[in-house]
């Protein structure tokens, strides 16, 4: 059991330098200044680009007030005041545009992975 709880945070300690070996760009915009910004998603909008990051993010807060952009910190949980949810991807350029987002692929393989074993 000792050795499996090893190898689990063995894994997530070099998942975090996989996910931040790759840069992507992401989709900046909110639904205040630009309506195109809101859910659902319209891409044929015109929004800004945050290039070179590590993750993006969109944050939807209790006012139903939606901002997409980049961070290089990660953003799972939000300890942002108003804010009910934060979606994280590092998959591809723009990953921010959906309604629902993913983390990427390597985490969930983890999470996945540490579920069967407990």
């Amino acid at each position: 059991m000792q050795s499996a709880m090893y190898w689990i945070l063995s894994l997530l300690y070099l998942s975090t330098f996989i996910s931040h070996a790759r840069t992507i760009s992401c989709i900046v915009c909110n639904n205040l200044n630009n309506s195109a910004c809101a859910d659902p998603f319209n891409a044929g909008g015109v929004f800004g680009t945050a290039l070179n990051q590590t993750y993006c993010r969109k944050s939807v807060g209790v006012t139903g007030v939606i901002v997409r952009s980049g961070t290089d910190e990660m953003c799972a949980t939000s300890t942002d005041i108003g804010v009910t949810s934060v979606y994280c991807c590092s998959n591809m350029d723009f990953c921010n545009e959906g309604s629902h987002l993913y983390s990427s692929s390597a985490l969930v393989l983890l999470a996945v992975l540490a579920a069967k074993l407990f």
